[in-house]
């Protein structure tokens, strides 16, 4: 028998925009393997987060690749800037990257870029199935569900739902644009109205652009690349 333990967590749930359409492309164009050293800029960006110091006293955990995102787990005792500025610091990471290592070698432009957020928090019970640590939980559903909800409401990318307990916990003095919304997920709530909140990070608080930093593409220097820099 599996043995279980209960913990609580913040989850945070990540896709990469027009993913689909982005792998067909460099398929085609026999320029796949650009898809690979994006998404190992992206892990070796997340590591590279667990490296700081308000990390290293408690760590989040890279639980689920999920084929073009992650799940991560949180502890429920993080701080609320800190998260914060971490999605956003997410948002960067991935621009960055799609414009080194992606968008140049593109046929055709997708038409959302970036990523889509997902975040819950509660509890989540850990089981041990065949020597792999396991989480289920509520939160794990509608962190995913919020994350994939995030395109019927915005067309854009680098864009976060998150449930309302979170919005109310940890982004209390958030400068990023943000709007209550409420509509079913499936499976939640029997389909009833969920409340939860857009954040959007390209925008701040007043709808004012926030662009993200720029560097000159693939010839970028080195340290200006996530996978570049040294551990």
């Amino acid at each position: 028998m599996p043995v279980k333990f209960k913990y609580s967590k913040i989850v945070v749930v990540f896709d990469v925009c027009s993913s689909s359409q982005i792998m067909e492309d460099l398929l085609l164009s026999e320029r796949f393997d650009n898809y690979e050293l994006f998404l190992g800029c992206i892990k070796r960006w997340l590591f590279d987060q667990l490296e700081r110091d308000v990390f290293k006293a408690q760590p989040f955990d890279l639980y689920k690749f999920t084929g073009d995102g992650w799940v991560l787990l949180f502890p429920s005792a993080t701080d609320g800037t800190l998260l914060v500025s971490f999605m956003r610091g997410l948002c960067e990471a991935v621009d960055g990257e799609l414009a080194r290592h992606i968008l140049p070698y593109l046929n055709t432009n997708p038409p959302e870029l970036g990523v889509t957020i997902g975040v819950d928090k509660g509890s989540l019970v850990k089981l041990t199935m065949r020597g792999q640590d396991e989480y289920v939980g509520r939160p794990l559903n509608i962190a995913f569900r919020l994350q994939n909800a995030v395109k019927e409401v915005t067309p854009y990318g680098n864009m976060a739902l998150v449930s309302k307990q979170i919005f109310n916990d940890y982004f209390g003095s958030s400068t990023y644009k943000a709007e209550p919304v409420n509509f079913g997920l499936r499976n939640i709530n029997s389909g009833r109205d969920f409340s939860c909140w857009r954040i959007d990070f390209a925008l701040d608080n007043v709808g004012q652009d926030l662009p993200f930093p720029r560097t000159d593409g693939p010839e970028s220097k080195p340290g200006q690349c996530a996978r570049s820099r040294p551990r």
